[in-house]
């Protein structure tokens, strides 16, 4: 197999992953910049105006694991602001009762977010974004934000264990396919792998 066999899915996976990341951006869990960051290249006018993109972006942002990632970037967002905002406000030679309640609103946000972050723990959503994957024996687990997928090796990789394998650990390097090709070929009873972001 070449690389150029695996063009496709790359394509398909890079995709999968923009979707993701439009997911966290329209949850407020990712920044215009830091999506601009994370998906270089990636034509957001474009991609939005696309049905069956946003369709995936629906899916996406409605996985516990990726309304947990945003919210765990707000809470660090909003912590970092208040805490900027409240000394700010604190070292103030005018400081007043407004910016004493404003300092509490502050708080009150913050609360509410971490009581948020709390009832979707709870419903499942501490895997976070880890694409996860164990070779034990003949038998491969893949375990991300999109499911658990498994199968059976006979003796070594097939061709198509292997498309199965980059495409459920929504691989976008050759780099990444490559870690996933050595656990699929590795000599030893028991591997794993885990790639981080999704």
């Amino acid at each position: 197999m070449t690389y150029a066999d695996i063009d496709p899915v790359i394509a398909e996976n890079i995709r999968a992953r923009q979707a993701c990341g439009a997911a966290r951006f329209s949850l407020d869990g990712l920044t215009q910049a830091q999506f601009a960051a994370e998906y270089p290249g990636a034509d957001v006018a474009t991609l939005t105006n696309d049905q069956e993109f946003m369709r995936q972006v629906e899916r996406y942002a409605a996985i516990p694991a990726v309304q947990e990632y945003a919210l765990e970037a707000q809470l660090r967002r909003g912590l970092s602001e208040s805490v900027t905002g409240l000394v700010n406000k604190i070292k103030a030679p005018d400081a007043s009762g407004t910016a004493l309640c404003a300092a509490s609103d502050a708080l009150t946000k913050i609360s509410n977010l971490l009581d948020r972050r709390e009832t979707v723990k709870r419903e499942g959503g501490e895997q976070g974004l880890i694409r996860w994957m164990l070779k034990s024996w003949s038998t491969v687990t893949i375990k991300t934000i999109e499911g658990i997928t498994e199968f059976e090796l006979v003796e070594r990789p097939t061709y198509e264990n292997t498309i199965t394998a980059i495409r459920a650990m929504r691989c976008t390097t050759n780099d990444e396919v490559n870690q996933v090709v050595a656990v699929l070929r590795s000599p030893k009873p028991s591997v794993n792998l885990n790639l981080r972001g999704f």
